[in-house]
């Protein structure tokens, strides 16, 4: 039977990046122009961070200069924090070798990128000591571009887990750190179209198949990256993912991200992330409710569809 849950925010996805700021951020400002000087332009960082993630269509309208001085001040300190937070990360993906510490490390690095772009993620889902002892499942979300891997990657943190992803995902420090060992499967994708061929896609579900036989959690995107089309907010779920859970008997948990449209419109433009953005677990699918896979993709689909348009009002005053 299909079961609903609601969680908590995960306060941990939501404070972690403030404390690692307070680290990469203070401490360099402080011993550059010294203790008050460096402690005021930290204040400064903490409010332009504010300022940045707080704009909405209204502001935006009234006051174009908040395009522009994230853009040419406030960007790039960000842009040099989320360097430092990448050196560390992958000093710490060499010297700690255990797979909790590996998990933390993930935990941590993920919400502070996030952070780092412009995002507040309020998060609710089960919490990293419960993930730690979940019972292996298909976890799918929506997706419509990369910042949904940070969303799911702090959000599966915990889990010994794997992930199918852009292969260039693969090539780039820290996310290659993590996704080295088994835990990423590249699609690959033509370089002509962008979109993943039918060789990679199917080499990536016979990757998927073993890991899933061996106990491994799976974390995948059934729609793929969608079209930006005005009121398209969940596209064509592809059948890999119901496949996948019918044949290995293989619970599918649903991970849904509410974005906004000011937060879509700021995809096209790398330092311009903004707002609040939300994201929760909330349904568990079970393939013995169902007579076959195609039922229940269409089921899993639709409830995707309907939480979607549910949670764009709820949380944005959206309707579509």
């Amino acid at each position: 039977m299909t079961k609903k849950h609601t969680f908590p925010i995960r306060y941990d996805i939501l404070v972690i990046p403030y404390i690692v700021s307070l680290f990469v951020v203070s401490i360099p400002l402080m011993l550059i122009f010294g203790a008050k000087k460096g402690l005021e332009l930290y204040g400064i960082y903490i409010l332009a961070q504010a300022v940045f993630q707080s704009r909405t269509w209204k502001l935006i309208a009234r006051q174009s200069w908040l395009n522009l001085i994230p853009t040419l001040v406030i960007g790039p300190v960000f842009a040099v924090s989320g360097v430092i937070v990448l050196l560390l990360a992958w000093l710490s993906c060499i010297l700690f070798k255990s797979k909790k510490q590996l998990q933390l490390n993930v935990l941590i690095t993920l919400s502070t990128m996030l952070y780092l772009m412009g995002i507040r993620a309020i998060v609710r889902a089960r919490s990293f000591k419960e993930m730690q002892s979940a019972e292996p499942a298909i976890h799918a979300s929506n997706h419509a571009g990369y910042p949904d891997n940070f969303f799911v990657g702090a959000r599966m943190a915990g889990l010994y887990w794997t992930i199918m992803v852009k292969d260039l995902m693969m090539k780039i420090p820290p996310f290659s750190f993590y996704l080295a060992e088994g835990r990423g499967i590249p699609i690959e994708r033509d370089p002509k179209t962008n979109t993943p061929t039918h060789e990679s896609r199917q080499k990536a579900l016979a990757d998927a198949d073993k890991r899933i036989k061996q106990r491994v959690s799976l974390a995948m995107f059934p729609e793929g990256t969608r079209l930006k089309k005005k009121g398209v907010y969940i596209g064509t779920f592809k059948k890999g993912m119901t496949v996948l859970s019918w044949n290995n008997k293989m619970p599918v948990i649903t991970f849904m991200i509410v974005w906004s449209k000011l937060f879509e419109s700021s995809l096209e433009k790398p330092l311009l992330f903004t707002g609040t953005i939300y994201a929760e677990e909330n349904y568990t699918f079970y393939p013995a409710d169902y007579t076959s896979h195609e039922e229940m993709q269409a089921d899993i689909a639709a409830t995707f569809q309907r939480e979607i348009k549910d949670k764009l009002w709820k949380y944005y005053r959206v309707r579509f």
